[in-house]
């Protein structure tokens, strides 16, 4: 590992920076409100209320119908137009951004015929990842984990999603995503996209969404490194500041991305007229992804917990051997200060006072005094560990 640090210092030091400056930031009240569960207290199940951190801003929807043959995008769609989309023969995703405006939310609800409880949960962003079985549609909540590049903070945002006969129906947050690769891969005309129907682009979308998470979890591991090349340089509390933000983080990726597991368990077994079986062998694959996802969080865990004890250890270990140095010192010199002490008094007959050679006599005994004592300790190995 020793030849590993020199080569790795020069990225370790400014990202460690950049996570301390992130830190100090944090411990700043700079979160936005949030309206609570508390706000649907006494209220009529499927009353759709937002639930969620405050969003400013209009909500969005924007449309792709593609097939073969032809990709049309509709930006600026209203929820009037989703019928006559959904009519068409092609496959059809809309995505709506913003979920805090239930009047919109109620209005493509009413579009896509998607019942009252599922529009209610939703409105609701603080949902658990989840797979719901309807008769004319399947409604899942996958959680979205992307690391936002402005902040330099990794995001977490809860994304709904509605698969009917030919249509995908996305509900997000806000307007940032991990669809781009989606989106650029819908511009190839004879793609597994364009060729396939709606429950091969719902899986398309949840395999993009886990696919970002390695994304989020090779930061996570550089995080780890530069922490770990540190406390082992020089153990700073800063750098335990962060190992206990990085804890922090972990248990809110690990409270997103386990449940994903069973959504993903349900989809491989699920027996539904809207969900072929080839489709299923694909969700497979993404189960295999999603255990693996969650075996490297629960690794990361481990590690932060184990630098964790050890930077209180080396910590302790360092203040031990100043104690020691401390300690070593002190004792060299409370004989050298017993001999100062006796002949600093202010007897009037001290007869090695009237020696010539008395002063040079008190230095020869300190200074035997003191290396004597310092030849011991080095033989008991209390200076570095050396000696027997």
């Amino acid at each position: 590992m020793r030849p590993f640090f020199p080569i790795f210092r020069k990225k370790a030091r400014p990202m460690l920076r950049s996570y301390t400056k992130r830190l100090l930031r944090n411990r700043l009240p700079l979160t936005k409100p949030r309206r609570s569960m508390a706000v649907k207290a006494g209220l009529a199940p499927g009353t759709v209320v937002y639930v969620g951190k405050e969003r400013e801003g209009r909500a969005r929807l924007h449309a792709w119908d593609f097939g073969v043959e032809h990709l049309e995008e509709i930006p600026d769609l209203s929820p009037d137009q989703i019928p006559l989309l959904m009519a068409r023969p092609s496959t059809t995703w809309v995505n709506v951004d913003g979920v805090h405006e239930e009047a919109v939310l109620q209005a493509v609800g009413e579009a896509c015929g998607i019942h009252g409880l599922t529009l209610e949960d939703i409105a609701n962003t603080l949902q658990r990842p989840k797979l719901e079985e309807f008769d004319d549609y399947l409604y899942a909540v996958i959680k979205m984990v992307y690391w936002e590049e402005q902040s330099d903070e990794i995001r977490v945002e809860q994304v709904s999603m509605v698969l009917t006969e030919r249509t995908v129906v996305t509900f997000q947050e806000q307007s940032e995503d991990v669809f781009a690769p989606l989106r650029e891969r819908l511009q190839v005309p004879d793609s597994r996209l364009r060729r396939l129907q709606s429950d091969y682009f719902f899986f398309a979308l949840i395999d993009v969404v886990v696919s970002n998470y390695f994304i989020v979890l090779d930061r996570l591991e550089t995080r780890i490194e530069a922490l770990e090349y540190q406390i082992n340089a020089r153990p700073h509390p800063d750098a335990l500041e962060e190992l206990q933000m990085l804890r922090t983080e972990l248990l809110e990726l690990r409270r997103a991305i386990n449940p994903m597991r069973e959504v993903v368990q349900q989809l491989t077994r699920l027996e539904h007229r809207l969900l072929k079986s080839k489709t299923r062998v694909y969700f497979q694959d993404l189960r295999d992804q999603i255990y693996h996802a969650t075996e490297t969080l629960d690794t990361y865990r481990d590690q932060v917990s184990s630098l964790q004890d050890l930077h209180l250890s080396l910590t302790s270990y360092r203040m031990n051997e100043v104690m020691q140095v401390l300690t070593i010192v002190s004792t060299i010199f409370i004989p050298l200060t017993f001999i100062a002490g006796i002949y600093g008094m202010n007897f009037k007959y001290m007869p090695e006072l009237d020696w010539p050679w008395g002063y040079y006599a008190v230095w020869g005994l300190m200074l035997l005094l003191a290396g004597a004592m310092a030849i011991y300790f080095w033989q008991k190995g209390w200076f570095g560990g050396r000696g027997r």
